[in-house]
């Protein structure tokens, strides 16, 4: 049975990525916290799945390797894309780029890398889960992850002692990994988070209950410290943070809850009417309409909360017509 209110989170989670790479005229800094949750909930729902299949009999490695080559070709497919659509016209706009008319070095590839190719940073989640998919089955035959309640304590404090790094030391460099590219998004993004997402797999049952009213006001709250915390860092640092404990918080918190609570209307009417890619369509190709939205909300605020009415008018249309249709079908 299809988990509609998964569905709903994966939805919601992916359109937080619009806003977040969107340069807004003022308080990007908040949504940007916020859209770093998106990252963090599909690691752990990638993980959850990826344990259920795992715990098959009938599991080969083999279907592993054809998973990550999958996503190489989804990468790959998605850097073609954005290449041909994206290049010509920022050729156009700044002429012809100094790799072709000066020849290759190293500054004239940066250029062209900056300039003229569109940025495609935000695919760095494929890398790092297909290293995921292939290091985990070694980590699932250690019985201890997946009886020991306790488990979970080492993610928690991998992300936690690299949260408390970051804050003193304010860089994210761990002595022979120099790049905080492999730090950040496999180190202190990519495993911990897997990890929690097949913990949540193997204790599910011994995870209680989530009240939906508790959830929401979690919900909110874990909201509400994930942007402070952007601000707190945005004070106290020279380098932008790159994850927040709030956000890792968040994705938890909306994980279980869909898992334990599957069933939405809403949820439902927005699968039939998107498609069950919807959420990886709009975050794969979101960077192909950010610049345009950019700058339509650079005009002011009553601009996005009129095209923010619009979309959601458009969707309820839609909804309502797609409802309508399935009756008449039903009853025919």
């Amino acid at each position: 049975m299809k988990n509609y209110r998964l569905y709903l989170f994966e939805l919601f989670f992916a359109l937080l990525v619009i806003f977040a790479h969107t340069n807004f005229p003022s308080g990007e800094l908040y949504f940007d916290s916020l859209g770093r949750v998106t990252v963090i909930f599909f690691f752990m729902l990638s993980s959850y799945f990826y344990t259920k299949r795992l715990n098959k009999d009938d599991f080969s490695y083999k279907s592993t390797i054809k998973r990550c080559f999958r996503l190489l070709l989804i990468a790959g497919a998605v850097i073609v894309i954005y290449c041909s659509i994206l290049i010509p016209v920022n050729w156009s706009n700044l002429g012809t780029p100094k790799i072709i008319t000066e020849g290759f070095n190293w500054n004239n590839f940066q250029e062209f890398w900056k300039f003229y190719i569109p940025k495609l940073s935000f695919l760095w989640f494929i890398i790092a889960l297909i290293i995921c998919y292939l290091l985990y089955p070694l980590v699932y035959k250690i019985k201890w992850f997946k009886e020991n309640k306790y488990s979970i304590f080492v993610p928690i404090a991998i992300l936690v002692s690299a949260y408390i790094y970051r804050i003193f030391c304010n860089q994210y460099d761990w002595g022979f990994f120099s790049t905080y590219q492999v730090t950040r998004n496999f180190l202190i993004t990519g495993m911990p988070c897997f990890l929690i997402g097949s913990y949540i797999y193997h204790h599910e049952a011994n995870i209680k209950k989530i009240n939906t009213l508790v959830f929401w006001l979690l919900f909110i709250l874990l909201i509400g410290t994930t942007m402070l915390e952007a601000i707190y860092h945005e004070a106290t640092s020279n380098k932008p943070n790159e994850f927040y404990l709030s956000s890792i918080a968040l994705a938890v918190l909306a994980l279980i809850y869909c898992i334990q609570k599957p069933d939405t209307k809403f949820g439902e009417f927005c699968y039939h009417y998107l498609g069950s890619t919807g959420p990886t369509f709009i975050y794969l190709f979101h960077m192909l309409f950010v610049p345009l939205v950019s700058s339509l909300y650079k005009i002011n605020w009553g601009v996005l909360l009129i095209i923010i009415i619009a979309d959601t008018c458009a969707l309820l249309l839609g909804l309502i017509y797609n409802l309508f249709k399935v009756k008449v079908l039903k009853r025919g």
